[in-house]
């Protein structure tokens, strides 16, 4: 079984307090566990991208992939702010 800590101050929360989201005790972290999950798929594809970019094979694409990869990484910054504010507003309501 998961044990849940105290959550630590640090607006990135540890892995054991996303995992265990479907309990009521974390119901505040909701917001920051969609975040994450929108960071991390942006995150894999500008890699996926990154990976397609420069390679003779994917030439044809190379235009797409590169436009891909910079959206993908302005999402993944958007979606950690998106982590930052809901900490911050969490604090401010305490």
């Amino acid at each position: 079984a998961l044990q849940l800590r105290k959550p630590p101050e640090d607006p990135r929360m540890t892995l054991a307090i996303f995992l265990a989201i479907s309990t009521s005790e974390v119901a505040r972290f909701t917001l920051k566990a969609a975040a994450l999950e929108g960071a991390l798929g942006a995150a894999l594809t500008a890699m996926v991208c990154s990976l397609t970019v420069g390679k003779k094979k994917y030439a044809e694409h190379e235009e797409l992939a590169k436009s891909v990869q910079a959206r993908a990484a302005d999402l993944k910054e958007r979606f950690v702010d998106v982590m930052d504010r809901d900490t911050e507003a969490f604090k401010s309501r305490q």
